[in-house]
């Protein structure tokens, strides 16, 4: 507090001294609440009535009745030493139109801790006025997920869920008429990037054939994401060819509990058709594993040997002699400032940088609930926070966060997987624009990126922040050789 208090003894002193009338001058802000995605970039326009030049002017923000210094100016210049730590280096004075008293402040990348009252004070001599103004912030979540299981008899529970909203959002269960359902159960939590997760569950019979939606809006940007199901749908599912086998099967078993011995052979043949059935599906399966285990095979002729680069990584990540493994710990570290650091994301990336053909490598990630992993333009920016990570801003990454799996596109696509993945295989083939990402273990494909690239790309792994006294981290291995005799 004693940096900032030299800032705030002259503005009082400059509030309780006469204005002349000759000179004078008003500052004018925006008349309503400005409203800025969480991000994106919020402009905060201010300008002086009437005009004049304001290059020489003392000019700052402040948010919260003055008790947050957000930007400074004087001298003609910006100033940050008493500017406080949460916007350092995400705030930008928009000073073309000085002359004629019109500047404005741009603050990005945008979080959610940055809603609140905000203004704008203008000082010359002995004349001060000022303008207040309101900031809201607000995100739109992913498109809601309508998932179902039996309840009590006669009926399913259907839960609805979603994730990155800000502020809390408004769930709504309707009919197909579109009458309002009364939900059993809201729930809503937050996440790890300050947005907010939202489930809800609902109740309904089985004998009910009617669609239930499950609609979430944005009571600041009044954006609505809205998922339909149906309940005949949710009881009778478009079945794969060995789940219609099963239930035939079943029927069977059960007829052949009362009727004859001669149906009691239909039965037996049909039980050899299920087997049948559930063979070729079987063996479908591992033919679609071995091709993955072939491909992995194949891709490790291309494996890569990478080390992180400590110069990019986020002051909490602490990267081990080596450049193997990363961590994050509850306290930033003192780093040296440098442009291509990460300062929102707890991100590092690789030292290897790839601009054509084909490379290979695998990530631990061991036991950890958030982690996202991938390729990231070199030239991108790293100041991004969480909502700007996608592959529009040159980033190409999946991400878990605790049972979700989701791939960073713009939307967000979330993905399924047979188990948690403990080493994740990522496949770059850069003049086919194609990123793929495996579970070694599973050999299964959880996602693949399609795309043109155009730049360097780099490694990009990012730990999540600290839970509960659980330190995420991420390790690099070593790629073991293909094995030519045979599959991996």
């Amino acid at each position: 507090m004693q940096r900032r208090a030299p800032s705030f003894r002259p503005l009082l002193l400059w509030l309780l001294l006469p204005w002349p009338g000759a000179g004078q001058f008003q500052v004018k802000g925006p008349t309503s609440p400005v409203t800025a995605q969480v991000g994106g970039a919020a402009v905060l326009p201010c300008l002086l009535s009437p005009p004049m030049d304001a290059g020489n002017m003392e000019i700052r923000w402040y948010r919260d009745h003055q008790s947050v210094l957000v930007h400074e100016y004087r001298d003609s210049r910006d100033h940050t030493e008493q500017q406080s730590p949460m916007y350092q280096g995400r705030t930008e004075l928009l000073r073309e139109n000085i002359t004629h008293g019109q500047v404005a402040l741009r603050i990005h990348p945008v979080l959610p801790g940055d809603e609140g009252q905000y203004s704008c004070v203008f000082v010359r001599s002995a004349q001060l006025s000022q303008a207040q103004f309101e900031l809201r912030v607000a995100a739109s979540g992913t498109p809601p997920h309508i998932h179902i299981q039996p309840a009590h008899t006669g009926s399913i529970k259907m839960t609805c869920s979603s994730s990155g909203w800000y502020p809390e959002p408004v769930l709504q269960w309707r009919d197909s008429r579109g009458w309002a359902l009364a939900p059993d159960s809201l729930r809503t939590s937050l996440q790890d990037d300050g947005l907010t997760h939202v489930e809800s569950s609902v109740t309904v019979e089985e004998s009910s054939r009617a669609d239930v939606s499950c609609s979430i809006r944005n009571p600041v940007l009044r954006e609505e994401q809205e998922a339909h199901l149906s309940v005949v749908e949710a009881l009778f599912p478009r079945a794969s060819a060995w789940t219609v086998a099963l239930a035939v099967f079943l029927v069977l078993v059960a007829v052949t509990l009362m009727i004859t011995g001669v149906l009691l052979l239909r039965s037996s043949r049909a039980q050899g058709q299920i087997n049948k059935e559930h063979k070729r599906i079987t063996e479908e399966l591992e033919q679609r594993k071995l091709s993955v285990k072939n491909y992995l095979k194949e891709a490790r002729h291309f494996a890569e040997d990478i080390v992180l680069d400590e110069d990019t990584a986020h002051p909490q990540l602490l990267v081990s002699e080596g450049g193997k493994r990363v961590e994050c710990w509850s306290e930033q570290r003192v780093v040296p400032e440098i442009p291509g650091r990460f300062t929102f994301v707890p991100a590092v990336l690789g030292l290897n940088s790839f601009s054509s053909g084909s490379h290979y490598w695998e990530v631990d990630v061991g036991g950890s609930k958030r982690w996202t992993i991938g390729v990231c333009s070199d030239l991108a920016n790293k100041k991004l926070y969480y909502g700007g990570v996608h592959p529009q801003n040159g980033f190409w990454t999946i991400d878990r966060a605790h049972d979700n799996y989701r791939a960073f596109s713009l939307p967000r696509y979330d993905f399924k997987v047979v188990a948690p993945p403990v080493t994740v295989g990522i496949f770059l083939q850069y003049e086919q624009g194609l990123i793929s990402f495996y579970d070694v273990e599973q050999f299964t494909v959880l996602h693949t990126f399609k795309g043109k690239f155009t730049q360097p790309l780099r490694p990009c792994f990012s730990t999540g922040f600290p839970s509960l006294g659980h330190y995420p981290g991420l390790f690099i291995p070593t790629v073991p050789p293909p094995d030519e005799s045979g599959p991996p």
